[in-house]
C-alpha cells in the first residue's frame, strides 16, 4: 500500500509524547506501521524530547506532592 498523505507534525509530536486519546492513538499507530516518513519524524521527536529531559533541571517536589498525585488519580478512576 502506498501512503498518499502524512500526519502533521503536531500530531506526531503528541504521539511521541503520549498525549493522544486511545482511539486516535490507534489510528496514528496504524499509519506509522505503514509510513517510513512519519515513523522517522516520530523517532526524531522522541530523540529531541529525550535530550530536553536529560538537559533540563529537575524540579523539587514538596513533601505532599505524592499524596496529592494519588488523590487526583483516585478521583479520576
Amino acid at each position: 500500500m502506498t501512503i498518499a498523505h502524512h500526519l502533521d507534525d503536531a500530531t506526531l509530536m503528541r504521539y511521541a509524547s503520549g498525549d493522544l486519546d486511545e482511539a486516535f492513538l490507534v489510528v496514528v499507530a496504524s499509519h506509522l506501521a505503514m509510513c517510513d516518513h512519519c515513523r522517522e519524524a516520530v523517532r526524531r521527536a522522541e530523540e529531541i524530547g529525550g535530550e530536553l529531559l536529560e538537559e533540563g533541571d529537575a524540579a523539587a517536589l514538596g513533601p505532599s506532592s505524592f499524596d496529592a498525585l494519588m488523590r487526583r488519580l483516585d478521583g479520576a478512576a
